[in-house]
């Protein structure tokens, strides 16, 4: 039968958001949406089908059905699940289907291991980024894996950041604002994956001017168990590249 297909042509509109729960894989065999300058794409798709024949279908999914199409917009939000299927990219080699001119860019996902393939994807294929926005959220929309992409993405080294490959243009010459929504006191071995990429984004981009981190109020050691360290108090003093980049707390 193959993947269905949607038609969809609203070319007066600007502004569209496909969210919510699962849906079943389809393209976009036609997009007219020309006027569109703002997209936000938050819905995790029924990929089970898409699974046994990834190199074909997800990209039959992704690229010039609804990623390619959405290329001319200045702000694209993008949900887990497309964060998770670009780190499926990442790990196979593949290109991006996102566009290299875009300025502008938000992600929505609960920022753990199996993450950091996909946003280092986002960074590579954004060379002319200028402004990145992350909202950490509790909510994981997980793409299936087998058990060695499992193994792979959940298993990522404490170094991640570090290795020869993780060079992006990006961040030499062109990102200037970086916004983190959802920063939790770090108290878990996960948040500390948030914080790592802190780190590596203040200490790489050269021309960054302001870093805004809003944290997000947990419950109190006594309920965790476990002291829970002000973000303040472990990010304030990291080096910076650039030296007018500004960390404000909110």
């Amino acid at each position: 039968m193959g993947i269905p297909s949607l038609d969809i042509s609203i070319p007066s509109v600007v502004s569209m958001e496909i969210s919510g729960g699962y849906v079943i894989c389809v393209t976009f065999n036609r997009l007219n949406a020309p006027s569109l300058v703002d997209v936000t794409l938050d819905y995790p798709m029924n990929s089970a089908e898409l699974h046994n024949d990834f190199d074909v279908s997800l990209q039959d999914v992704l690229y010039e059905p609804l990623l390619e199409k959405l290329n001319h917009v200045e702000q694209l939000t993008l949900g887990s699940w497309f964060i998770q299927a670009l780190s499926r990219l990442e790990l196979k080699g593949l290109s991006s289907p996102l566009s290299n001119q875009r300025k502008c860019l938000t992600v929505t996902m609960d920022f753990e291991k199996w993450c950091l393939y996909g946003v280092a994807n986002l960074l590579r294929s954004s060379p002319n980024l200028e402004k990145l926005v992350i909202k950490v959220t509790s909510r994981r929309n997980y793409y299936e894996l087998d058990e060695e992409e499992l193994e792979t993405l959940q298993n990522v080294e404490e170094n991640f950041w570090e290795a020869d490959e993780r060079s992006f243009e990006c961040l030499l010459k062109c990102l200037k604002s970086v916004e983190i929504v959802g920063l939790k006191p770090l108290h878990r071995e996960e948040d500390g994956v948030l914080y790592g990429f802190v780190e590596f984004i203040l200490g790489s981009a050269m021309v960054l001017e302001r870093m805004l981190l809003v944290t997000e109020k947990c419950s109190n050691s006594e309920e965790t168990g476990k002291i829970l360290v002000p973000p303040e108090f472990v990010l304030s003093f990291l080096p910076r590249s650039s030296p007018h980049a500004l960390l404000l707390f909110a």
